[in-house]
């Protein structure tokens, strides 16, 4: 037999041999033999084939048949990303971005990403996205970002639904387009999404990218509330009180409003203390025992209803003891963030000298505040003190209100009704 025919049959064999172990080694990997695995992987991997290396790779990754090491582990997916190993490249991108066995780098763990992203990975396609929507690791390109939102979304990934409806909807990379936005909320939510359910809801609340229709807002905000999302079990609770989409029903109210308030949701717990002073299960005061109590929480949380609630409460000894001392410090509280009635309910402590010495100067000052923030009642109050005061007070007043207002130009919104 000629030399060179010989030595191709050899080489045939060879390969036959490292083939049939590479299978038996990719068998005993998905059969959780590891030891075989590796026996078997790293001849296979070491003869350049891209899929042992990157089971080799996830072994080290892993400590799978082997003790973990990163350091192996990226050396091996880089050898089977570089072939073009598509989850070699994501899981090479992962070691980069989180600095396992290599020092971090976006930078490149974005053009791991974005290669995996052009091989059809859509969970590279939504990091890869997320990277162009931050700039991290690339030029911010929000444009980029959107491209490849749409490709993930389109392979089911909820996350990049909803990302790709966020930005239809803000118009970001993207002609601003509301019923697109609406369009992916909706299959996000089909999926479950309950952040998806929730803005598909505000959506039909609004009429933007659909027609308004609050039958509609009432089914998906209901969705969402029940996966327990505060914010929906909130705006359900709202709906029932005011009979929007449905009968009006306090009961309903409590009950949705209670299931946010019991999660945190200072907005919840104020208006449940105002449905609560209306329960008509309740008697002999324990309505406002109650509801203080919640109105207690939502002012801790900085809500300035609440603030002002709790300041009424002490003043009238609702619920808790009369306090006129503590009905100043919540409503100043409420007062210095802005909120009007708070403001006008401060200055009448003032100009009565409760809680605090009279002092129709400071009285004056938080009238005008008040109505310079549009408060209608604020404009008799500050009038019919007005008529009491010298012109030097009223002066004083002003100023004061002056200096206020300039400082605190951003609070103006935070209105009392």
């Amino acid at each position: 037999m000629p030399r060179p025919y010989f030595i191709a049959i050899l080489l045939l064999l060879a390969l036959t041999g490292c083939n049939h172990n590479f299978q038996r080694g990719v068998q005993a990997f998905d059969q959780g033999n590891y030891a075989v695995a590796l026996a078997d992987l790293e001849p296979a991997a070491k003869a350049g084939n891209a899929e042992a290396q990157f089971r080799l790779a996830a072994m080290h990754a892993n400590g799978l048949g082997t003790p973990k090491n990163d350091t192996v582990a990226v050396q091996w997916y880089e050898r089977a990303a570089e072939q073009g190993h598509a989850a070699a490249q994501f899981d090479l991108a992962e070691m980069h971005a989180a600095g396992r066995g290599v020092a971090a780098s976006d930078a490149t763990a974005a053009k791991w990403y974005e290669a995996a992203a052009e091989q059809g990975v859509a969970q590279a396609q939504l990091k890869i996205a997320d990277y162009y929507a931050t700039g991290q690791g690339v030029s911010q390109d929000d444009a980029a970002a959107t491209n490849w939102y749409r490709q993930a979304a389109d392979q089911d990934v909820i996350e990049a639904q909803i990302k790709l409806a966020d930005a239809y909807l803000a118009g970001r990379g993207v002609a601003e387009t509301p019923a697109l936005a609406a369009r992916w909320y909706r299959t996000a939510g089909e999926f479950g999404a309950a952040e998806a359910q929730l803005k598909l809801a505000g959506l039909y609340a609004s009429g933007r990218g659909v027609v308004k229709n609050d039958v509609a807002a009432l089914e998906w905000y209901r969705r969402a509330a029940e996966q327990g999302v505060a914010e929906a079990q909130f705006r359900v609770g709202y709906r029932y009180a005011k009979g929007i989409g449905v009968s009006q029903s306090d009961p309903e109210a409590r009950k949705w409003y209670r299931r946010a308030a019991e999660l945190g949701l200072p907005e919840a717990q104020y208006n449940l203390g105002i449905l609560v002073t209306r329960d008509a299960q309740l008697k002999d005061g324990r309505n406002f025992s109650e509801a203080f109590r919640w109105w207690q929480r939502a002012a801790a949380s900085g809500n300035l209803d609440a603030q002002n609630a709790v300041g009424v409460s002490y003043f009238k000894g609702l619920g808790v003891e009369q306090d006129h001392e503590a009905a100043v410090r919540w409503f100043t509280r409420a007062a210095e963030r802005g909120f009007s009635e708070a403001q006008v309910n401060l200055a009448h402590m003032h100009e009565n000298g409760q809680g605090t010495k009279k002092n129709r100067v400071e009285a004056y000052k938080w009238y005008l505040i008040a109505a310079a923030n549009g408060l209608g009642k604020a404009f008799a109050e500050r009038d019919r003190l007005a008529a009491r005061m010298s012109k030097t007070q009223q002066r004083e007043g002003q100023r004061l209100a002056r200096d206020w207002l300039a400082a605190n130009a951003s609070l103006s919104d935070n209105r009392g009704s």
